[in-house]
């Protein structure tokens, strides 16, 4: 190999360096992605949707892994986790990438699908029976959003806002590089 091109550190003298605008929109694509897995994390471990207390045993509590209340993580519910952590990691690696950035655009419409489609129908829960006496009895519980939905709407903007960003941003070339100088 010729030793005349390349500088301590392995780099070659003619390599080419990204400039400071590319610097910037590389910290802000990854900057909007770590946002995103901080607020889904958040989400993971708070009630996102939760019906009201009432008098009786039963509860519904949902997060970002699913019912709150069960041992297992449901199939869609980690569909959507595995999304938004590929976009995160790819977004950390190469994140002015076109293919990454669309798979950003995927984990946010996706996220924002699931969560849009659980508080438009909510979950709920009836059940009915009857006393001793014959008296029937029953009741129904309606999950309803609590606060920490914004987390997940937040997880569904930033992975939409970064995922376009580097998109847009990798179609030009001074956001991945800058000609050596002669």
């Amino acid at each position: 190999m010729d030793q005349s091109h390349s500088r301590p550190g392995g780099r070659r003298a003619d390599a080419v360096k990204p400039t400071s605008a590319g610097r910037r929109r590389r910290w802000t694509v990854r900057g909007l992605h770590l946002v995103a897995c901080a607020a889904y994390v958040i989400a993971s471990v708070v009630p996102v949707m939760e019906a009201p207390r009432d008098s009786s045993s039963h509860e519904i509590r949902l997060n970002a892994l699913g019912d709150m209340g069960s041992d297992s993580i449901d199939g869609p519910s980690l569909l959507v986790w595995l999304l938004v952590a590929s976009a995160v990691v790819g977004a950390q690696w190469f994140p002015v990438s076109r293919a990454w950035g669309l798979l950003s655009l995927l984990a946010g419409a996706t996220t924002a699908l699931l969560w849009g489609g659980l508080v438009r129908t909510p979950p709920l829960l009836m059940w009915d029976g009857q006393m001793p006496d014959g008296t029937p009895t029953g009741g129904m519980l309606v999950a309803e959003p609590t606060p920490w939905i914004t987390c997940a709407a937040l997880t569904a903007a930033c992975l939409v806002a970064g995922g376009f960003c580097a998109v847009v941003w990798g179609r030009w070339p001074s956001a991945r590089t800058v000609p050596p100088a002669s």
